[in-house]
């Protein structure tokens, strides 16, 4: 089973936060590029919350991820 999730961004300036369900962050990063991929086999199996911030439009959107 892979744990590499692959992400399609708008263009411009995305801040990207992995948070685990008690709210804590694990990782924030900037992307400038449209395509990120996410390895998420370091992370135990479980509920994670990705947020995904585009500058540029303020579109702000958050996906729940169940990693099995």
């Amino acid at each position: 089973m892979t744990s590499i999730l692959s992400l399609e961004l708008s263009l411009g300036q995305n801040h990207l936060t992995l948070s685990n369900i008690n709210g804590k962050r694990l990782m924030n990063k900037k992307i400038t590029s449209s395509f990120f991929k996410l390895n998420m086999s370091s992370y135990q199996n479980g509920f994670y919350f990705i947020t995904i911030y585009n500058e540029e439009s303020g579109v702000k959107v958050v996906k729940k991820i169940i990693k099995i």
